[in-house]
């Protein structure tokens, strides 16, 4: 008889991790992607033993000063680390020699060969998920940039004494 592993609840979560009920639904929410169905189910949530893994690693990660997307990009290397190891284990396994004269199969190379070219483009599909993401942030940080240069002159301006603005302007963009 197979043993099933034990799901938790998030009340038990919130005891592993040492944090409040509204943090797990928060790691929940920022960590969808790494966890299982059951665990980000609107009601009922039950949480995997590779859900309390992931969940203890993210929180360790938080206390350590990292941030929620520091900590998504470190979950999505170890997915992509993980799926080169395999492909690199695959490929370094030794072909096992034929036993009698019969040729081998054909297509077991070309299964292979599917399977990497495949991986090859789910990882090259990746990369420029993650370059696109970048590039949105950059914009985002480059508009906040000039959000911040705006409102530190009109700051600036605000801060002088009463009779100078009379003679000059707030600066505008």
């Amino acid at each position: 008889m197979t043993e099933t592993p034990k799901l938790l609840r998030p009340g038990q979560m919130k005891e592993i991790l040492q944090v409040s009920g509204m943090t797990v639904r928060n790691y929940v929410k920022a960590f969808e992607p790494y966890l299982s169905e059951t665990a980000t189910k609107k009601s009922g949530r039950r949480f995997t033993p590779k859900d309390v893994e992931t969940l203890k690693h993210a929180n360790a990660l938080l206390r350590e000063g990292a941030t929620y997307e520091e900590i998504q990009h470190h979950f999505d290397q170890e997915i992509a680390a993980a799926i080169v190891g395999e492909i690199i284990q695959e490929t370094d396994q030794p072909e096992p020699e034929p036993q009698t004269e019969e040729p081998p199969e054909e297509g077991s190379e070309t299964d292979e060969t599917t399977r990497a070219i495949a991986t090859i483009e789910f990882l090259n599909a990746y990369m420029e998920q993650a370059q696109e993401t970048i590039s949105a942030k950059d914009a985002t940080i480059e508009i906040l940039q000039k959000d911040k240069d705006r409102l530190q002159k009109q700051l600036d301006y605000e801060r002088q004494p009463l009779f100078k603005k009379w003679f000059t302007k707030p600066q505008e963009d």
